[in-house]
């Protein structure tokens, strides 16, 4: 169950300063994560998020594309 405060990283508007809170992934997926540096209590911002195509991110001042799917298994929560 996902709690009101944590939503996957699919739905976050451009512009907002998430944090990784965890992922709902296998092993692999979670390696994989892992290596693009996607890890919990990571900050990330969302620079582009039209709801078509896949996610823009920032993070640790470089960007990335990351796939709908993907998204869709990252769970994050609002940065304070």
């Amino acid at each position: 169950m996902v709690s009101k405060n944590i939503l996957p990283l699919g739905f976050i508007k451009a512009g907002e300063d998430v944090i990784i809170e965890d992922y709902r992934c296998g092993r692999g997926m979670r390696q994989r994560l892992t290596e693009l540096g996607l890890v919990p209590n990571a900050g990330i911002r969302v620079v582009n998020n039209d709801m078509i195509g896949p996610l823009i991110i920032s993070i640790g001042g470089g960007r990335l594309a990351i796939g709908r799917g993907m998204a869709q298994r990252i769970l994050v929560r609002a940065k304070i």
